[in-house]
Parts: C-alpha cells; structure tokens; sequence
C-alpha cells in the first residue's frame, strides 16, 4: 500500500498532454512515433524517460534507457532481461513468450508477459552503442503483442545516429541485470500508479 499511493501522489500532479507523433530523444540516439491522439504523463513516473497512454487509457507505453559501459555493453541485453523477467516472476506474472528481431538494424530480445487474466505486456530489450534500450507495451484488457497501435510504436524506433552493436558474450552477470530487476519494480509501479489515476479522474469526472 505504501508504494501505490506513493506513485499516487506522484501521479496525481501529472498532466496529459497531447503529444506531436515523433518523440525524440537526443540523449539516448533514438526516436520514436506515437499516434497523436496518445497523451503523455507529464512528468513521467521517477526513472521513466517518457510514458504514453491511449484516449481511454486501455493501452500505455513505457519507455526506459540507460548508458552502460563499454565492458558492460556486451551482455547489457541479456541481463536486463534476465532480471526483468526475474522481476515479473516476483510479482506473480507469467512470462509466456520470447523471441528476437530487428529494428532499424537494432537487435531486440522480446519478451510477452501476462500480468492478469486480461492484462498482457510486451517488451523489448535492445543496445546501440552504450545506450541500453527498454520498450514496454501494456494492454489492460488485451493481447499487447498483438495489437497494432502499441507494435507500430515500438518498431517504429530509430536512432538517430549510427551505434555500434556490442557483440553478445556470456560472461558473469553484470550491473545490468540489477537494472532490469529495479526497472521492473518501477514498471510495475508505474502501471499500478497509471491505473489509480485513471480511477480516480473517471470518479472525478462523474462527480462533475
């Protein structure tokens, strides 16, 4: 109870704002677009870089990224990911699919999380350079990995200068694996705060 009204109180200052369809983020090498009729949460939860939310607020995307090291780089994705699903066991949801692809020459490695009997996410871990990059996509009442909006936003990344991409390597876990497990935490605070507010204005806006 303390962490949800702690995100409570963070979000109840937050304003939507309607946000042009490119979302550019020059401290991290990448872009990405967003359908204008999305909102964004102004300020975003503590640590996000950017949350967006459709109209009825049924769908959100969560956008993380970090630098890392270049001796760090090499198995940036692997322990991100590792510790994000550790993270989502945890909490009792149910990793049910992986797999990997290619955006804008970025690998990706992409995980389908189902949070509740209604509730998926999908998320994408990748690195460019020394810039790790985490995109999450939450559908409160669908199958996220399937739905055309929040794909389209994820794949429509790109960065805005060429990166090296790390080579893979398997060595012992690194400082990222703590970062996709404490990212994970803040995921799930993020949504619990993003459904609380929406209660809450839904009960205010009757109220009027």
């Amino acid at each position: 109870m303390r962490h949800i009204a702690l995100v409570l109180t963070i979000l109840a200052s937050t304003s939507n704002t309607t946000i042009a369809a490119t979302q550019v983020f020059q401290e991290h090498n990448f872009a990405m677009e967003i359908p204008s009729n999305w909102h964004e949460l102004k300020p975003p939860p503590p640590q996000v870089l950017a949350a967006m939310q459709s109209p009825d607020r049924l769908k959100t995307i969560l956008i993380f990224a970090q630098k890392f090291s270049e001796a760090e780089a090499p198995t940036v994705v692997r322990d991100m990911m590792a510790g994000s699903k550790q993270r989502a066991i945890d909490q009792g949801w149910q990793v049910t699919n992986e797999r990997t692809t290619s955006i804008d020459g970025v690998p990706f490695n992409v995980v389908l999380t189902r949070v509740n009997t209604n509730s998926t996410m999908v998320t994408y871990f990748g690195i460019a350079g020394n810039d790790g990059y985490w995109l999450s996509g939450y559908h409160s009442s669908g199958n996220a990995d399937s739905d055309d909006e929040l794909i389209s936003s994820i794949k429509s990344f790109r960065l805005l200068t060429r990166r090296s991409i790390p080579v893979a390597q398997i060595q012992p876990v690194s400082d990222a694996y703590g970062a996709g497990y404490f990212f994970g935490r803040l995921l799930m605070l993020a949504l619990v705060g993003v459904a609380i507010l929406w209660v809450v204005r839904h009960f205010m806006g009757k109220k009027r």
